[in-house]
């Protein structure tokens, strides 16, 4: 009989070579990786559930920040036209203050440049 025996898997039985027996590395290889399987069966199955369903929440989760996000930006762009419309609001009126000034500037150096010295000490003329 050989000095190198293979394990054997058959019927989820293992049978596994005898001390002092040289194993072949192939069959221990595949021993390992059977006994491995079994053992992580289970977590590998959880795992990759746990994986799809963080998959599956990946669209939903996107859409609802887009969504928040779509309407932080919509509250923004209306809070700032408000804010342009009031500013426009206030130019306006300040343009037509400094307007009425000015009118009202002109007119007194138009009534005073037609006015002679002697109107300052009543406003008679000689």
């Amino acid at each position: 009989m050989s000095v190198v025996r293979k394990v054997e898997i058959a019927n989820d039985m293992h049978i596994a070579p005898l001390s002092g027996q040289i194993v072949e590395v192939k069959a221990l290889k595949n021993l390992l990786a059977y006994r491995l399987a079994g053992e992580t069966a289970p977590f590998t199955v959880e795992l990759l559930d746990q994986v799809a369903g963080s998959a599956l929440e990946l669209p939903t989760e996107a859409a609802l920040l887009a969504e928040s996000t779509t309407a932080e930006v919509d509250a923004l762009v209306t809070e700032l036209d408000q804010q342009l419309e009031e500013e426009s609001a206030r130019q306006s009126r300040l343009i037509r203050n400094m307007k009425a000034i000015h009118d009202l500037y002109m007119e007194t150096v138009g009534r005073m440049s037609g006015v002679g010295p002697s109107s300052a000490s009543g406003g008679v003329q000689p």
